[in-house]
């Protein structure tokens, strides 16, 4: 038996549109990538990159907390804000949240 995705995961009526944009982000969307590369052996490889600043999500944070926090990750080479995924690193599905 087979069950659709989005009748199992989301409400009826749930508009899987509204997953671009930033919950609280002010109608800010996150920016999103994609790649499509071959392995060594051949092998599609599909690669997608999710991020959002901080200053977007966590614009209501206290200002000098987010300046220290962007400090740190810029002395540290991070992204200022959050990711998920890499379109220029494939890390076999391990995953990596930034």
């Amino acid at each position: 038996m087979w069950v659709a995705v989005m009748d199992t995961i989301f409400a009826k009526g749930f508009n899987p549109d509204s997953l671009a944009f930033v919950p609280y982000g002010n109608g800010a969307k996150f920016e999103m990538a994609i790649r499509k590369d071959t392995t060594k052996s051949g092998a599609p490889l599909n690669l997608f990159q999710a991020q959002v600043s901080y200053d977007v999500y966590l614009k209501d944070l206290d200002k000098q907390q987010l300046i220290n926090l962007k400090d740190t990750q810029e002395k540290l080479g991070k992204y200022c804000g959050l990711r998920v995924g890499d379109i220029e690193q494939p890390n076999n599905n391990a995953g990596n949240w930034e």
